[in-house]
């Protein structure tokens, strides 16, 4: 089977918070250990691995400075079905919220415009506003949301840019893509998050990490948390059989990903 176990462990918890080790279980088949070096903040696009989220990624870039030019005045360019910012064909299209999670443009659901969607929930019970809206500078969130044609509801990764505005207006600005292949920054991206979030809020951050619907979980990927001890202190893939020791935990190659 293709699938890997990434322990990406992320430099910034060994120094406020040494008593935990971080990664993300990629729940796809047999175990194998890569290490990655993170990139915050980075748009380099040869950091991902698939065209599809290359263009997605170089997509936004390019509206963000649409924006920081033009301010509000190119949504009209941005929601014109003929343009090259609407492809209705991918489901492709840009959306716009405040720091506060108001929505300021949205141009396949116009109703939600002007509105505070920061309790809006996925079927999972994922609050995705609020990660769309503080994203700080550049960032990946994923959730599930349904299609424009209203068939089904898919996961969905959207990739957002905060932008300034001439008048001083700022805007979370995205846009996303349906069932896309998972990258490896994705992955990096979640777990630094994480580790940011546990080193900010300590046991407080346990417990949001303990939560199904917490936003660090999309598809089959979670955070899990572990004791220096190898005891789990997180560990969503066994809910019922909290506290398992991982200390002589093998892979199939007999590697021991948690000396």
């Amino acid at each position: 089977m293709a699938g890997e176990f990434c322990n990406l462990l992320s430099p910034m918890i060994q120094k406020p918070f040494q008593a935990l080790a971080w990664g993300v279980a990629l729940l796809v088949g047999c175990l194998g250990l890569m290490r990655l070096k993170p990139e915050p903040g980075s748009h380099r696009l040869d950091q991902y691995e698939f065209e599809t989220t290359r263009h997605l990624v170089s997509f936004v870039e390019r509206a963000a400075r649409r924006v920081e030019t033009d301010g509000e005045n190119v949504f009209k360019e941005f929601r014109d079905p003929k343009g090259p910012w609407l492809d209705s064909e991918s489901s492709l299209y840009l959306f716009a919220y405040d720091t506060n999670g108001v929505c300021l443009f949205h141009p396949v659901e116009m109703a939600l415009q002007g509105r505070n969607l920061s309790d809006l929930r996925d079927v999972h019970g994922k609050r995705m506003i609020p990660a769309i809206a503080g994203i700080p500078d550049r960032g990946w969130v994923h959730y599930c949301w349904a299609r424009p044609e209203g068939s089904s509801r898919s996961g969905k990764t959207s990739y957002v840019v905060r932008a300034r505005a001439p008048d001083g207006r700022v805007y979370n600005l995205g846009a996303g893509l349906y069932d896309v292949q998972i990258e490896k920054a994705f992955v990096r991206n979640t777990v630094d998050r994480a580790a940011e979030l546990l080193a900010r809020e300590g046991d407080k951050a346990v417990q949001k990490l303990r939560d199904p619907a917490n936003e660090f979980t999309f598809l089959d990927n979670y955070i899990f948390v572990l004791g220096m001890d190898g005891m789990a202190i997180v560990d969503p893939s066994f809910e019922n059989a909290p506290f398992r020791n991982f200390s002589d935990f093998q892979d199939s190659n007999g590697k021991k990903p948690f000396p």
